[in-house]
């Protein structure tokens, strides 16, 4: 059982210290108090706090740069060379990679090279794959992945006739992927997509993200953005042991709502929204809850592969209905020669 003795609770702000909600300038309320049950980075509890108006959740007060980069260990799953993890090399992992290979190989209609029984499958979880490009390029081909840790998706989308460049603050340098700040790191040209998967809740400062995509994208280009969804059915089952909070390294968690007011602020047209398939996300939600009360170990990873699969029937359920943990937000940035003569 966790001991609470030892956590630090911080005080509540003062209403003359709380800032105004970045998005659409409505007052923030207190919401909830939680702590790093996952990696145990921090004995402290974080509090979290709701806007009023456009229910945009947001830690307060705002952790310093400092402290956000002690909020990830070591071995945080971003930070690795994909390859090189050890669980990489158990039964799950392989199968998942080569499943990703096969449902590209589909949507682009490359010939795969697995067998039947992995097509098969394939082709029941062809939309499962998403923040992805699934077409061939129609304008000049340039993708850019924020938060692309170890350059895995853009060697997958390299082999799809997309011209990949990848940025994340830590990861693997190579020719195609750039360390670096994602705000201050110059680009010599535009894109033609842009792929934002589970990075927006952790940077400082979104709204410089999203005008930053803006001035990235070419026009008629796209920016898919995944991110967990606040108005989901496991949240209000769950509360703080929501797997979409992950306290403290999320700073912030939007809704599907409150994210499209933030698009429009940059001259980006939302196109389209749904659930992204969050396989094993009410699993997870039950292992915070059974860590926090009584500190189990996380499962191997075989294990862990054989528990989502059992709750994966569930996980379908809430993407069908829009339910899942994550969701993905597809932004078009206008073209401004369509809007001059229309």
């Amino acid at each position: 059982m966790t001991d609470v003795s030892n956590h630090n609770y911080p005080e509540k702000l003062d209403l003359d210290k709380i800032p105004k909600c970045p998005i659409c300038s409505g007052c923030f309320l207190y919401h909830l108090s939680f702590h790093d049950v996952i990696a145990g980075q921090h004995k402290s509890y974080f509090n979290i706090y709701r806007c009023g108006s456009c229910y945009f959740l947001k830690i307060l007060p705002e952790p310093t740069f400092d402290e956000i980069v002690s909020f990830y260990p070591e071995d945080y799953y971003s930070h690795q060379d994909y390859e090189a993890k050890e669980e990489t090399t158990s039964f799950a992992h392989k199968f998942i990679d080569k499943l990703q290979n096969t449902i590209l190989d589909l949507h682009y209609n490359k010939k795969p090279s697995s067998g039947l029984f992995l097509r098969s499958i394939s082709w029941l979880f062809r939309n499962s794959i998403s923040c992805m490009p699934v077409k061939q390029p129609k304008g000049s081909g340039m993708l850019l992945d924020v938060g692309s840790g170890s350059g895995y998706w853009i060697e997958k989308l390299s082999r799809y006739s997309w011209n990949c460049k990848g940025i994340d603050i830590i990861g693997k340098k190579s020719d195609k992927n750039i360390i670096g700040d994602f705000l201050k790191v110059p680009f010599e040209t535009k894109f033609e997509y842009i792929r934002v998967h589970g990075v927006i809740e952790h940077v400082i400062d979104p709204d410089k993200y999203i005008m930053r995509i803006s001035e990235l994208l070419e026009e008629n280009g796209e920016c898919h953005i995944s991110t967990p969804n606040s108005n989901c059915l496991s949240f209000k089952i769950f509360k703080k042991y929501w797997i979409g909070l992950d306290v403290p390294r999320h700073l912030q968690v939007f809704n599907d709502q409150n994210l499209v007011l933030l698009f429009k602020k940059y001259n980006l047209e939302v196109i389209r929204r749904s659930s992204e398939l969050s396989s094993g996300a009410f699993i997870s939600c039950i292992y915070i809850y059974l860590r926090d009360k009584f500190g189990i170990a996380p499962p191997h990873p075989n294990v862990w592969f054989f528990l989502v699969i059992m709750f994966l029937p569930l996980d379908f359920f809430m993407k069908w209905f829009n339910q899942s943990v994550n969701m993905v937000v597809v932004a078009k940035k206008p073209d401004n020669r369509q809007t001059t003569s229309s």
